[in-house]
C-alpha cells in the first residue's frame, strides 16, 4: 500500500511539543493516520508497532527527522546553557571547602589557527553553537602526562579538527555545520564534575546531535 505524507509538525500549543513530532500520513484508499514520534525517533502511542507495516514506520520516521531538523530545539540555546551551568554548580560546587568560585563558559570562538582553543590544557566540557543554538554537547578528560597533563579539552578537540591542505580547519561535520565552540575548563582536582556536567547539560538543553546518543 502506498502512502502520502500530509504533513509532519511540532505543536506548539501541547506540553513536551518540543520533544514530540506528530505525523499525518494517508494511505492509497484515503484514511488518515496520525503518530506521534519521539525527538529520539521512537513512535509514541502506536498500539502494536508491529502491525504496522515497516516501510510505513521508516516514512513517518523520516518525516519526523526531518521537522525537527527544521526547527531547533527552542530550549537548546546558549543563555540556557549558561543558566542550566550555573544551577549544576549551586548544587555540586562548594566554594568554601574548594576555595574558589567555579569556572565559567568561554565566549564562542571560531575554529582557525589564529584562534586557540580557549581551555585547551584543562579537562572540562565543550559544545558546538550555531549562532545562539548549542547544537552538540561533550566532554574531554583524557588525564595526558607529561607536558600535557590534564588537557582533556584539547585532546578531544584533535578529533575534530585538522590541518587540511596547510590549513587549520573543522573536518568534523556537527562542527562544521555549527562554525563555532564553547569551553569550560576545570582544575585537575576538581576535573571528575566535568562528566556529571555534561549528562546534566544534555539532559536539560537535548541538543539537537545529542538527541539519539545522550552523554556521547
Amino acid at each position: 500500500m502506498k502512502y502520502e505524507v500530509l504533513s509532519a509538525r511540532l505543536e506548539p500549543t501541547v506540553l513536551g511539543w518540543n520533544q514530540n513530532c506528530f505525523v499525518f500520513m494517508k494511505n492509497e484508499t484515503g484514511d488518515i493516520n496520525q503518530f506521534v514520534v519521539s525527538r529520539h525517533g521512537e513512535i509514541l502511542d502506536a498500539g502494536d508497532i508491529e502491525a504496522i507495516p515497516k516501510d510505513l514506520q521508516e516514512a513517518v520516521k523520516a518525516s519526523a527527522r526531518e521537522a525537527f531538523e527544521s526547527e531547533p530545539n527552542p530550549l537548546a540555546t546558549i543563555e540556557n546553557l549558561l543558566v542550566s551551568t550555573q544551577h549544576f554548580f549551586n548544587r555540586h560546587w562548594n566554594r568554601q571547602s574548594i576555595g574558589q568560585e567555579p569556572p565559567q563558559w568561554s565566549a564562542p570562538f571560531p575554529i582557525k589557527e589564529d584562534c586557540p582553543i580557549p581551555n585547551h590544557d584543562k579537562q572540562g566540557v565543550y559544545a558546538f553553537v550555531k549562532g545562539n543554538v548549542v547544537t552538540y554537547i561533550g566532554v574531554g578528560t583524557s588525564k595526558g602526562y607529561g607536558l600535557y597533563r590534564g588537557h582533556g579539552i584539547g585532546k578531544r578537540f584533535q578529533a575534530y579538527a585538522k590541518y587540511v591542505n596547510g590549513q587549520y580547519q573543522a573536518v568534523d561535520e556537527r562542527l562544521k555545520e555549527a562554525g563555532k565552540a564553547m569551553t569550560i575548563g576545570f582544575d585537575i582536582d576538581e576535573a571528575y564534575l566535568a562528566n556529571a556536567l555534561e549528562l546534566y547539560l544534555i539532559a536539560k538543553l537535548n541538543p539537537k546531535y545529542n538527541s539519539n546518543h545522550p552523554g556521547s
